[in-house]
């Protein structure tokens, strides 16, 4: 509704400056919906290859590495 607006007085600079920002937006949405889906596959994995024991031992390790 608001494009239209913009269209019909004929301001075409700020329809394309919305665009370019929808645009970006939506990248960066998408870009954190991938990142979130390999995050939890990636911690899937993580948990079905390994036992609780070494599940700690890993967590103390990343632990010790991060200080």
């Amino acid at each position: 509704m608001l494009a239209s607006i913009f269209y019909r007085f004929e301001h075409y600079e700020v329809l394309k400056y919305i665009y370019a920002v929808t645009v970006v937006l939506s990248f960066l949405f998408f870009l954190s919906g991938v990142v979130t889906c390999m995050m939890t596959a990636g911690y899937l994995v993580f948990k079905t290859m390994y036992n609780e024991k070494e599940m700690a031992v890993i967590r103390l390790l990343v632990w010790d590495e991060c200080k």
